[in-house]
């Protein structure tokens, strides 16, 4: 984000657009969904993981099969929420750059910081929250 603030043209609703778009759902490459069945052990040590990744659970393949709608809702909802901080910004009356932070505020001192945060400790990770300072 801070390269587009700084040096690009577009808005981050511009540029998040195609992801938002495939998180939504696309049809998954057989290479992609064979990764995710060779590496189902490893991705149920993360129960967030689970949901997203073994779309068939208790099934002898677990995976997404090839050309299957590959849906991850919680990456599309945040995406989502940074072109909705930068619209808003941009609706304040904020430039395209300041706007652009906005979004780059709520991902790293919001409730994205927050929520990734919460997610970390109930993994038992390490991640704690603290305020930033970027010298903007």
């Amino acid at each position: 984000m801070t390269m587009l603030a700084e040096y690009g043209t577009l808005s981050l609703r511009d540029i998040l657009e195609p992801a938002i778009q495939m998180a939504d759902g696309y049809p998954i490459e057989a290479s992609a969904a064979a990764t995710i069945e060779r590496q189902k052990s490893e991705i149920r040590k993360w129960p967030p993981s689970v949901k997203v990744f073994l779309t068939h659970p208790g099934e002898a393949r677990e995976a997404p099969e090839a050309g299957e709608i590959f849906r991850q809702a919680d990456l599309a909802a945040t995406l989502r929420k940074l072109v909705e901080a930068e619209q808003k910004a941009l609706k304040a009356g904020k430039s395209r750059k300041e706007a652009i932070y906005s979004a780059y505020d709520r991902f790293y001192k919001g409730d994205i910081a927050q929520d990734f945060v919460k997610g970390s400790q109930e993994l038992a990770g390490f991640i704690r929250r603290r305020i930033w300072r970027t010298g903007r």
